[in-house]
């Protein structure tokens, strides 16, 4: 715990810092962001910031974190939809995923340029433990639908870096060219769709 706060003035300020990273993030893009920033609107000197994070990217990164698991929590559980077959209903589960990270304030303000630079600054380790969460998710998911019927068998892994294809595209979605990107993600997919989901 640091030096000079209690557990409960910890939280808070932790809650202020969070809060405060998200509010930048979404108007001005998180390289933009400044310690100064982010320790005056939590009201504590710059000292005291580094006592909870290592650097602004670090607590930027949890930003991301916890943005991906309330997504996660969004979609969860709809691919199997009442009245819809398994085909429609996983392009459905598809476009909500897109959806999520077109329309997020901090995730559409989330460029290459962004990703490229955090990925740079962060630990190794923590780069290392988000993608095994990530894959830890997928696979699971994946092995869960087959077991049900409505995959196909597959390789998990693959299936995961399938869908860590959905985050790099939409960051990448210049260089796709924004005239045909629509047509683009469609196509995937129906392409993701029939490779993976039973008929």
């Amino acid at each position: 715990m640091p030096k000079g706060f209690s557990k409960i003035e910890k939280e808070r300020i932790n809650e202020k810092l969070i809060l405060a990273a998200k509010q930048f993030m979404a108007t001005h893009g998180f390289r933009k962001m400044s310690v100064e920033d982010l320790t005056k609107a939590a009201g504590i000197s710059k000292g005291s910031f580094y006592q909870f994070y290592n650097s602004k990217d670090e607590l930027c990164f949890e930003v991301m974190e916890q943005l991906e698991a309330e997504q996660r929590e969004l979609i969860s559980g709809s691919i199997l939809q009442p009245g819809m077959s398994a085909k429609e209903g996983f392009k459905q589960f598809l476009r909500q995923c897109f959806k999520l990270f077109e329309t997020n304030p901090i995730l559409s303000n989330f460029s290459k340029e962004d990703f490229e630079y955090l990925i740079r600054k962060l630990p190794e380790e923590k780069i290392a433990q988000h993608m095994k969460r990530d894959d830890d998710y997928f696979v699971r998911m994946v092995e869960d639908y087959t077991k049900q019927g409505v995959f196909r068998p597959c390789d998990p892994m693959a299936v995961s870096g399938l869908f860590r294809m959905i985050i790099l595209t939409v960051i990448n979605r210049e260089d796709i060219g924004e005239d045909v990107y629509p047509q683009t993600m469609e196509l995937f997919m129906e392409m993701m769709t029939s490779y993976l989901v039973n008929d």
